[in-house]
């Protein structure tokens, strides 16, 4: 059930694929919707029943932050 998600270390909201400046177009590499920040991106293992409840939240404009240690 692990599963590795993208996360921005700056703000820790979950990472988007594809292109800040053109939502639509996918490409390779990763940027953060909420502070943009496209350098700071880390992959994180969490269970997947935990992305589905971070995604729920998210669509309900609950900002959900991960606090990253090392």
């Amino acid at each position: 059930d692990k599963y590795e998600i993208p996360v921005c270390r700056t703000c820790g909201n979950l990472a988007a694929p594809g292109d800040r400046a053109n939502f639509r177009r996918l490409r390779r590499g990763l940027w953060c919707p909420a502070c943009g920040d496209t350098g700071d991106v880390v992959a994180v293992n969490m269970p997947y029943a935990t992305k589905l409840l971070l995604q729920e939240l998210m669509a309900m404009h609950i900002r959900p932050a991960l606090g990253l240690t090392e």
